[in-house]
């Protein structure tokens, strides 16, 4: 299995260009045709503004205003497309962008989009990355603001619980892990995560991939915050991880693995649900 349909997730933030050269890098590694997806979403309006102004007059300036934003992100990914010398599509579309994003995500290989914005435009903007990893169905790398390192993949940690989101991620990355360099296999304050690591470490042989296994105790740190440190120490370049193996909501209401990578990533993390 490899990627050949990439679903690119673009947008006016800065970071875009960052999420342009992944998606790129990627295409030319595994001969893949990238769709590159901007949504026109509808903007709310602030009341004090509609009553100074008036809405339609608004809405006109906030439409005009997102065209020009989309023909400059188009101008922008088909130069860069072009450049290198791969496969790609245009796709302007207007609606909720969750809904979209997750629909169009149903007919490729993988999904990439951009951390959230810390000060986004469009209120759609916000928590768009976790609602399509949970309705996508396929995978999701998040690609944070300072975008990836050259070549990235070649060391890999994939985050493992033993959970069934976990094991659907570690099936997807199957085309990056097998063009790593090292894979680690990180536990973290499980009972049994020396056992179910290695279960893993020997799955991963059967394909090719060898990987090590490491089991850490939480101690007084988040597991979220545990992960990271160890990303920094080992230069990792690329997570694995399977998302929301509780209910969003849990994870909402009582913080989790999943929110903490999605908010403090410094890495590409790939996500599957």
């Amino acid at each position: 299995m490899a990627f050949k349909e990439i679903l690119l997730h673009l947008d006016a933030s800065e970071s875009v260009e960052a999420r342009i050269n992944v998606a790129i890098e990627l295409a030319q590694r595994y001969d893949a045709h990238i769709k590159g997806l901007f949504i026109l979403s509808h903007t709310l309006v602030p009341a004090y503004t509609e009553v100074m102004v008036g809405v339609e007059q608004i809405e006109e300036q906030l439409a005009e205003l997102a065209r020009k934003e989309a023909d400059r992100i188009e101008q922008q990914f088909l130069a860069a497309t072009q450049t290198a010398g791969v496969k790609a599509e245009w796709l302007c579309v207007q609606g909720d962008a969750i809904s979209l994003t997750s629909r169009y995500a149903h007919y490729c290989d993988l999904v990439i989009m951009g951390q959230e914005a810390r000060n986004p435009q469009f209120l759609e903007a916000e928590g768009l990355a976790d609602h399509v990893i949970l309705m996508a169905g396929k995978p999701v790398l998040v690609v944070p603001y300072i975008g990836a390192s050259k070549n990235f993949g070649q060391r890999v940690m994939i985050a493992w619980n033993g959970g069934r989101e976990g094991t659907r991620a570690v099936h997807d990355a199957l085309p990056l892990l097998h063009k790593a360099k090292s894979v680690e296999i990180a536990t973290v304050d499980m009972e049994d995560g020396e056992r179910l690591s290695q279960y893993l470490r020997d799955y991963l042989a059967i394909h090719s991939v060898r990987a090590t296994c490491h089991h850490f105790p939480a101690r007084d740190i988040e597991i979220g915050a545990m992960l990271l440190s160890r990303v920094a120490d080992e230069s990792i370049d690329l997570v694995v991880m399977g998302a929301y193996g509780h209910s969003r909501f849990r994870e909402l209401m009582l913080g989790g693995v999943t929110l903490h990578l999605l908010k403090h990533m410094t890495v590409p993390v790939l996500m599957s649900h």
